[in-house]
């Protein structure tokens, strides 16, 4: 069996290419469940199979496939040069912290799209559904010598009645980042008055006694931001003390872009 199979691997017409044009002829596969046969044929074209396979990386949370796949994912090692292009969506609370160890776990991510699902819980007041902003900033420090191109946003459930977020998620380590598409929320905090924002208003914990600054949360190599939707109801912030409007966001730009960067 073995001599066989030597045989038939020294008879064949791929193996015996240039390591090139093997790259070449494999970059054309593009069907992930080919590439996986493919990486599997022999050692000889395992490698450039696999990390074609996982350049770019697509998982939809809202299922227990997707689910396992992040986990497998997480604790394989090998994959965390090979994937560039990183994209999780319908993260929900439950896979809030196998979604950022799968961040730190690929500091080679030149992209990175998160897709938050925030759904409101019954019978738990206290215990809120938000995106840790300030454990995120700490996750993508993991990134920061290699992410160009960072998406966030998040969808709301019918119901859903309080901040977003706790925190804020700073980008400044962030020194290779040209493009962010990020909720304005999420950049610069829940509420513009920061801890004192409003008399009797409860404020989770973690949040920062005031608002951060444009220049302390943006980097200098960023080219392009833009603030996605925060999908947050008009009449819901009018519960909100001294929420963000209009002026309070043309002071932020006129501060840090008037001033030194």
């Amino acid at each position: 069996m073995v001599q066989r199979t030597s045989r038939l691997l020294q008879n064949s017409r791929l193996l015996s290419l240039p390591g090139e044009l093997k790259a070449l002829i494999i970059a054309n596969v593009r069907n992930k469940v080919d590439l996986c046969s493919l990486s599997r044929t022999c050692f000889d074209i395992h490698e450039a199979a696999i990390s074609q396979l996982y350049d770019e990386v697509d998982i939809s949370l809202s299922g227990e496939t997707g689910t396992l796949l992040l986990r497998s994912i997480s604790v394989q090692g090998g994959l965390d040069p090979i994937i560039k292009s990183l994209t999780l969506r319908a993260i929900v609370l439950e896979h809030r912290t196998l979604a950022l160890e799968l961040i730190k776990a690929t500091p080679g991510v030149t992209a990175l799209n998160l897709e938050y699902a925030l759904v409101q819980k019954p019978n738990t007041l206290w215990d809120y559904d938000s995106i840790d902003g300030n454990a995120l900033s700490t996750a993508l420090l993991s990134v920061k010598d290699t992410l160009q191109d960072l998406k966030i946003s998040y969808t709301l459930k019918s119901g859903f009645d309080h901040h977003t977020v706790i925190g804020y998620c700073s980008l400044q380590q962030l020194h290779r980042l040209k493009s962010v598409t990020i909720p304005l929320f999420l950049l610069l905090g829940w509420f513009p008055g920061g801890f004192m924002g409003g008399a009797g208003w409860w404020y989770p914990p973690g949040y920062p006694l005031e608002p951060p600054k444009l220049a302390d949360v943006l980097p200098h190599s960023l080219t392009t931001l833009i603030f996605g939707d925060d999908e947050w109801w008009v009449e819901e912030m009018d519960q909100v003390p001294k929420p963000w409007n209009e002026a309070l966001l043309m002071a932020r730009f006129t501060e840090y872009f008037g001033g030194e960067r």
